[in-house]
């Protein structure tokens, strides 16, 4: 009997930590293809957490695993370079911790437009990839200058992906409104 009522208080205790939602379910999350950065990271970009009873999962760590973005040496590069152009604090491991309602948010301070694959993990949990990393610095220098206007206007009028600036997946004229405002409020690596 004192198995039975053992075994009993450990499965109720097993269905309280499943019920609880400690695992990501991959399906649950919300992790939006198209990462969006200003050079002084004050554009947010939202992964949202949840678990396979779609409840927000409190005080995770989530991390953006950019390290995909650094480019191999060659003949006229020492010893590696790297797709994005980080400012100061910017690192290649970012992370966040998600609130009550399971979300984690980063602002991003890079420079530069960048595709690839960029998983998002919690824990050993890949909760999805970045595909774009899009930032006003459009041409990748550290500062926002008339090449990025021009830079900025050859992907907005081809429809590219890194014209999408504010990271909605659309390139629209709200795009064209958040760059104009990072370019004339003068934004540049602290």
């Amino acid at each position: 009997m004192l198995k039975v009522l053992s075994l009993s208080c450990l499965l109720l205790f097993a269905w309280v930590v499943i019920a609880m939602g400690a695992v990501p379910d991959p399906s649950k999350c919300t992790v939006p293809a198209h990462a969006p950065a200003c050079l002084v990271g004050d554009i947010a970009y939202t992964v949202t957490v949840r678990d396979a009873g779609n409840n927000p999962i409190q005080g995770a760590v989530v991390v953006a695993d950019l390290t995909s973005a650094l480019m191999s040496s060659g003949p006229n590069l020492s010893p590696a370079t790297i797709c994005l152009y980080l400012c100061s604090g910017q690192t290649l491991t970012p992370s966040a911790v998600t609130n009550a309602s399971g979300q984690a948010t980063f602002y991003l301070k890079t420079g530069k437009c960048c595709s690839g694959t960029y998983p998002v993990w919690v824990g050993s949990v890949n909760l999805g990839n970045i595909t774009v990393l899009n930032s006003i610095d459009v041409n990748g220098d550290g500062a926002l200058s008339g090449a990025d206007v021009t830079a900025f206007a050859g992907y907005y009028f081809t429809n590219s992906p890194c014209a999408d600036v504010n990271g909605d997946g659309a390139i629209s004229g709200a795009d064209a409104t958040q760059f104009a405002n990072h370019y004339f409020g003068n934004h540049l690596c602290p």
